[in-house]
């Protein structure tokens, strides 16, 4: 996902056409949306308590995503980098915080994330 970001932040900083911009965008939410809904199949098969809450929580990163295009829509370039900024550190928060938590979850209850059992 920091791959996308980057990517995209460059696209602003170079002034790329705006479609070039938008697909960058596409390309990190479907990134994000993955991921997210990796995850959300793992913390169901493997009851995690604190589903609902995690699930909330990526709702919130979509919202993120959601404020950056509108600002990333009306061009300006500043507003847009300073936005991004703002997704790179949600996005990173969410990891070594709400992930983490499933991680340490995970390791209490012995379970492997990546087995399927």
């Amino acid at each position: 996902m920091m791959r996308h970001i980057d990517d995209l932040r460059d696209a602003i900083a170079q002034r790329l056409p705006p479609s070039d911009q938008r697909f960058l965008l596409h390309e990190l939410e479907v990134d994000l949306r993955n991921n997210c809904q990796s995850e959300e199949q793992m913390m169901q098969h493997d009851g995690f308590p604190e589903e609902q809450a995690h699930r909330q929580a990526h709702q919130a990163l979509y919202r993120t995503l959601h404020r950056l295009e509108g600002v990333l829509l009306g061009g300006e370039v500043k507003a847009t980098l300073e936005e991004l900024w703002v997704v790179r550190e949600t996005i990173q928060n969410h990891i070594l915080q709400e992930d983490a938590r499933i991680a340490n979850w995970h390791r209490v209850q012995n379970i492997s994330p990546d087995s399927p059992d």
